[in-house]
């Protein structure tokens, strides 16, 4: 299997001899992932238009991306706050994320 994987991928990127399989899974959930959204996209939208109404539709991406940028912000707030404690990941070498 992983000569087999090795031989499709070896033109298109370069893998060392226990990478092959990782990134086939990885590749695997990414794809998994983006399929279901794009099948549950529109049917979430479709079924706010039907309740809403389509004028409030940029209304609610505006407060959705809003809403992300103050997650995202006070996810990295945390994790910086963990960093400093020592609970940042002490098993391995982290050092790029200077924590």
């Amino acid at each position: 299997m992983k000569t087999f994987l090795k031989r499709i991928l070896t033109p298109f990127v370069q893998l060392r001899e226990d990478e092959s399989v990782t990134l086939v899974l990885m590749f695997a959930y990414s794809f998994f992932a983006m399929a279901g959204y794009n099948v549950v996209k529109p049917a979430t939208r479709s079924q706010f238009i039907d309740k809403l109404g389509a004028t409030n539709l940029p209304y609610v991406l505006l407060a959705t991306g809003l809403l992300m940028s103050f997650v995202t912000v006070d996810y990295k707030t945390h994790e910086e706050a963990c960093c400093r404690d020592g609970m940042c990941f002490p098993e391995r070498n982290w050092s790029w994320l200077d924590c």
